[in-house]
C-alpha cells in the first residue's frame, strides 16, 4: 500500500498539472518511439489554434499515468510500442479507467544499429542473447555471462568489445526486446542444452530476458537520440532504438541484420524482419467527448494524410499499416469521433 501511495505520488509530480500548464491542451504520454510521430501530428494541430501537450515517458510509464484517472489531472492519451498488458488493465480500471480504445497507427522494427564507420553486421538473435543476459547457459547450468568480445560469442563476428546502448525498464522497446530478441536467442542456445529447456510459462522464461550491466550493456534514458548520439561518437558502440531513428539518421548510423534480415519497410510490414512490431495510441473514450480539439486531432492522426502509405509520418520512419488493417483502425475511431460531435 505504501509502495502503490509512492508510485500514485510520483506519478502527480509528472503527470499531475501545474501553474503553468493551461488544462485546455491535449495531454498525451507514452513511448519515445511513438513519441516522433505524435509530436509530428500535434504539431500540426497547434497550427490550426488546437493545445497539445506530448511528452516521452516510456510505454510503461505512459501507462502508468494513463490509469490513474479520468479527471483532467491525467493524460488523454499514451503512445505504446507494445500491446497493453491484463495487468495495466487491471490498474486502469481500478481507477475508473474502462473506456479504453486501442488505435494500431503502424508498425516499427527495433533496430540494432552502430556507427557509419563501422562494418554493417549480422547478428543471430543467438548473438544477442550471449552478449547481453546476466546469466547464460554452459555444460546443462546457469553461470554468470563471462564474455566481453563479439568473437567469443561467435567467432564469425569481427573482434571487438561488447557494448551496446538501450532503453530503460520503462521503455515498450526494451520489453519488446527482450521478448523478440533475447527470449527467442535463449531458445536457440538451449535447443543444444536440452536439460535446460525452457517451458512455454512467462515465469520460466524470466532467466532469459535479465539483461547484464555495465561495460556490456549502458541502459540509456527514454530519449533515444541520446543513443544516436554515443553511437556517432563510438565506433565500437551498437545501439537498440527504434527503426525510425536509424531512418532519420542514414548520414551518422546504420542498422545491422538480424538473422540475416536487414529492417527496411519492406521486411517490417511483412514480418520477416525478426524484430517487427506494432505500435499504438491508447484513447480515453470519456475525454475524446469532453476535450476540445481531440475529435480533430485523432481525425488527422488516424488519417491517409498521416498515417497512410504515402503520409507524411511514413516520411518519418513509420510502417504503414494494410489498407485492410487502415480500416479496422478507422472503424475502431469512428464511436470517438461520433461522441466527440457533441462536445
Amino acid at each position: 500500500m505504501i509502495r502503490f501511495g509512492a508510485i500514485a505520488l510520483c506519478a502527480v509530480a509528472v503527470f499531475g498539472p501545474h501553474a503553468a500548464d493551461a488544462r485546455d491542451a491535449i495531454k498525451i504520454v507514452g513511448s519515445s518511439t511513438v513519441y516522433p510521430f505524435t509530436e509530428a501530428v500535434a504539431a500540426r494541430a497547434r497550427a490550426r489554434g488546437i493545445p497539445v501537450d506530448v511528452k516521452s515517458t516510456g510505454t510503461r510509464g505512459g501507462f502508468n499515468g494513463f490509469c490513474l484517472g479520468t479527471s483532467d489531472w491525467w493524460p488523454d492519451m499514451t503512445g505504446a510500442s507494445r500491446p497493453i498488458t491484463e495487468r495495466e488493465r487491471e490498474s486502469c480500471r481500478h481507477r475508473g479507467v474502462t473506456d479504453i480504445v486501442e488505435l494500431r497507427i503502424g508498425y516499427d522494427g527495433i533496430v540494432v544499429a552502430s556507427s557509419n564507420e563501422a562494418a554493417t553486421v549480422d547478428l543471430a538473435r543467438r548473438d544477442l542473447f550471449l552478449a547481453l543476459a546476466a546469466e547464460v547457459p554452459e555444460n546443462g547450468a546457469w553461470g554468470a555471462n563471462s564474455h566481453t568480445d563479439w568473437a567469443e560469442v561467435n567467432p564469425s563476428l569481427p573482434a571487438g568489445p561488447i557494448s551496446i546502448c538501450g532503453p530503460p525498464p520503462s521503455s515498450g522497446t526494451r520489453q519488446s526486446f527482450e521478448s523478440l530478441a533475447m527470449v527467442r536467442g535463449c531458445r536457440a542456445v538451449l535447443a543444444d542444452q536440452p536439460v535446460l529447456a525452457l517451458a512455454d510459462d512467462v515465469d520460466d522464461q524470466d532467466a532469459c530476458r535479465v539483461l547484464r550491466g555495465q561495460p556490456q550493456f549502458i541502459e540509456m534514458g527514454e530519449d533515444d537520440t541520446e543513443i544516436v548520439r554515443v553511437l556517432a561518437e563510438n565506433a565500437d558502440a551498437y545501439g537498440i532504438f527504434g527503426f525510425s531513428f536509424a531512418y532519420n539518421n542514414p548520414g551518422i548510423i546504420h542498422a545491422n541484420r538480424i538473422d540475416g534480415e536487414m529492417p527496411t519497410k519492406a521486411t517490417i510490414a511483412d514480418g520477416s524482419y525478426p524484430l517487427s512490431r506494432p505500435l499504438f495510441l491508447y484513447v480515453k473514450a470519456s475525454r475524446a467527448a469532453a476535450m476540445p480539439g481531440m475529435r480533430i486531432f485523432l481525425d488527422s492522426y488516424v488519417s491517409q494524410e498521416a498515417i497512410g502509405s504515402a503520409g507524411y509520418l511514413a516520411d518519418a520512419g513509420l510502417v504503414p499499416l494494410t489498407e485492410a488493417e487502415f480500416a479496422e483502425t478507422r472503424a475502431a475511431l469512428a464511436p470517438l469521433l461520433e461522441a466527440a460531435h457533441g462536445q
